[in-house]
């Protein structure tokens, strides 16, 4: 395997204008040239590999354009992966709705009792919408959103004799989608938009200015502004708010959804890919307790802890028994999610062995049917490809 980096940095060292903010700017200033020869790296390489910022300030698609062989990496999505608050469609469409109600975060800045985490992300929403505000996106008739968000901080009635008492939080949502197409157009972006209108209705029903922000006194505008950050923002801002299982159906099917086996746990797809054993080499002791536990952990769990007090379970297996159970609990899990194919990859070694100092060796495997006692029963149907 081979490992290029690659990255830009300015005459003086920099790899961003400021910290915290997106490098995109720099790579606007480069040449053509410069960009043809990014975009002929990444058509060169099988993956790109990105830190946790940059998919948080950019979302970058790091498709090629340029090349002599162009080939564009392929879209993955892990449903329960990623926490709301980080998604950069949400920051973008919080954000917004954040500007126009509590312009300059003054009322968002005098309120101290707010968690650090959450004043954080509010914050870094704030930023990404002024960001995307920049970008002028469609539709710009009658107005465009730079136009929206400052009649909305100037409390101005465009189009009408007076600002209203009170304006409701998700009408104002829904004419901000206006300008998020990937709210509206992508199936992924719409679970995002049913996260946060849920948590707006839930608020409207058990809050005092339900889900409103009132204009009739100060007091109730700094009221119901700060009810808004407390009930709606604040619970997504520090990762209280979850995507909706049950919206995951309508997920596109153009993506390649990937995840750990525990959060797998309650999902089937038609095709199921598990790595049983890409990383086992060898009938390496340090990767037994992965594969084939067959010594006693080092750690105790507080369930073995406080089980000699209670009376509802007296259990005679040893903690090796227990571990080789947990394992092929979870391969149980892995192998369940498959509705249709089943496909288990790995290197040749974990099915026919390697050979040391002159010897067969195998690589004991609880995912690929080995029993307690050390035998390979192996599948009653399995095809190697």
């Amino acid at each position: 395997m081979h490992i290029t980096v690659y990255s830009e940095v300015t005459i003086d060292g920099k790899l961003t204008l400021e910290r915290g903010m997106s490098s995109k700017y720099l790579l606007d200033c480069l040449e053509q040239e410069d960009i043809e020869c990014i975009h002929e790296y990444r058509s060169a390489v099988d993956g790109i590999l990105v830190g946790m910022n940059t998919i948080r300030m950019d979302n970058p698609s790091l498709t090629c354009r340029y090349g002599k062989k162009i080939k564009n990496p392929i879209e993955v999505f892990n449903p329960r992966g990623r926490d709301l608050q980080e998604i950069k469609e949400v920051a973008i469409f919080c954000g917004l709705i954040l500007e126009c109600i509590d312009p300059e975060s003054k009322i968002q800045d005098s309120d101290k009792q707010i968690p650090n985490l959450g004043r954080k992300n509010m914050q870094r929403w704030r930023y990404e919408a002024r960001e995307y505000i920049k970008l002028n996106p469609e539709p710009h008739e009658p107005f465009d959103l730079n136009t929206f968000v400052i009649d909305w901080q100037r409390r101005n009635p465009r189009g009408y004799d007076k600002w209203p008492n009170r304006a409701n939080l998700m009408e104002l949502a829904y004419k901000l989608v206006t300008w998020l197409d990937f709210l509206q157009e992508d199936a992924e972006g719409v679970d995002y938009l049913e996260a946060i209108t849920q948590s707006i209705t839930q608020t409207g029903f058990f809050n005092i200015y339900s889900a409103n922000i009132v204009f009739t006194s100060p007091e109730d505008e700094r009221a119901s502004i700060l009810e808004a950050i407390w009930n709606i923002f604040l619970p997504i801002a520090t990762g209280d708010v979850a995507i909706d299982e049950a919206l995951l159906e309508t997920l596109p099917a153009n993506r390649l959804n990937i995840m750990s086996i525990h959060q797998s746990k309650g999902l089937e797809f038609p095709l199921v890919i598990v790595d049983v054993g890409s990383k086992f080499k060898n009938n390496d002791v340090r990767t037994q307790n992965l594969r084939f536990p067959k010594k006693e952990p080092d750690y105790t769990i507080m369930e073995e802890s406080i089980r000699k007090y209670s009376e509802l379970s007296d259990d005679n297996r040893s903690e090796k028994d227990k571990s080789f159970d947990d394992l092929t609990r979870l391969y149980f899990v892995a192998f369940s999610r498959a509705e249709h194919i089943l496909i288990l990859i790995g290197l040749n070694k974990a099915i026919d062995g390697y050979s040391f100092k002159q010897k067969h060796k195998s690589i004991p495997n609880v995912a690929l049917g080995w029993s307690r006692d050390e035998h390979q029963k192996g599948f009653k149907e399995i095809y190697l490809i």
